[in-house]
């Protein structure tokens, strides 16, 4: 499993399932399962409203969206990475809310995404730039929450 780390409120968006591609400058060829975590960065939170009108969500509250507050430094949500595309050759496919919550601009790719099953509460996790091999052990507790979640229901 890889892992991508988010600045919020990108990363809350993917794991309410808001968002299911992420728009990055450059193509993966990875496909598989991919945890995303959300970074400690705070800064894109001060346009949330903004961000939130233009995708046609519920605006008015900087600490929550969806009942969800925005989670810091955490690991939020597993989805599967199925494919990665040229922006210009999907954005016209796309709804309201997907490309108001993405960089569609010529020349990104979007990372498909599928199968998304969100974290709550999310696992404390230390992100980095890039997409990188998650280890073993966070691997493991991901699978024991989820286990645990099934049980649950």
């Amino acid at each position: 499993m890889k892992i991508l780390s988010l600045w919020q409120p990108w990363a809350t968006f993917m794991a309410l399932g808001y968002k299911a591609n992420e728009t990055r400058s450059w193509p993966t060829s990875y496909r598989g399962p991919l945890a995303i975590h959300a970074a400690k960065n705070t800064s894109a939170l001060e346009d949330v409203d903004e961000i939130l009108m233009d995708a046609g969500l519920m605006g008015g509250d900087r600490t929550t969206v969806g009942g969800t507050k925005w989670p810091l430094g955490q690991i939020v949500a597993v989805v599967d990475l199925i494919d990665c595309k040229r922006t210009e050759d999907i954005r016209g496919d796309l709804s309201h809310c997907e490309r108001a919550l993405g960089n569609y601009s010529d020349s990104r790719f979007a990372w498909v995404t599928t199968n998304l099953r969100r974290l709550k509460p999310g696992i404390p996790f230390r992100g980095m730039q890039g997409l990188k091999p998650l280890p073993d052990e966070t691997q493991g507790e991901i699978l024991k929450r989820f286990l645990e979640m099934a049980a649950a229901r």
